[in-house]
């Protein structure tokens, strides 16, 4: 089921998932998150100027069987997560160390923990799927760098 491919110039040329090795009586999940900023106030910042959403296709069994367990056992072993308040996976406050990812703030528990959880990414059997907005193209002035880092679309899709 692995599938690689990245397309540029908008959803139409979507892929499709009996192409893909999707079966149809089989149930999936999508888990969808996005990172960035849905706002155009603050496109002059390079940190600012991209929304990307992510999708992860996974069956729901192999979830149950693997992903899940997986998953949870890691967030256990590094933040203690607990049934009763399990840890959900911020980005931000993962990379500022904020509760409850103080453990993060010692590099070498971090190294680990990345280490661990991109082991995990990678043996896992589900695409990945990436939108990849740019906010704001008139704002780019002569900054070089930052056209080079502008998709030739307002969007990229990428998938995996």
């Amino acid at each position: 089921m692995h599938c690689q491919a990245v397309v540029g110039g908008g959803l139409t040329t979507a892929f499709s998932l009996a192409q893909q090795g999707f079966d149809k009586m089989t149930k999936y999940r999508l888990y969808v998150d996005e990172v960035g900023d849905t706002g155009l106030k603050r496109v002059n910042h390079l940190d600012h100027r991209f929304l990307s959403l992510t999708g992860v296709i996974a069956e729901s069994d192999y979830v149950r069987r693997r992903i899940h367990p997986e998953l949870e056992a890691i967030k256990v072993r590094y933040f203690d997560s607990h049934p009763d308040e399990p840890v959900v996976l911020h980005r931000r406050e993962m990379v500022n160390g904020r509760r409850p990812f103080q453990a993060l703030a010692d590099m070498e528990t971090r190294a680990a923990f990345d280490n661990e959880l991109l082991g995990l990414l990678s043996e896992w059997d589900c695409p990945v799927i990436t939108v990849l907005s740019h906010t704001d193209f008139g704002e780019l002035g002569s900054n070089a760098d930052a056209k080079a880092i502008v998709p030739s679309r307002s969007f990229q899709l990428a998938v995996h």
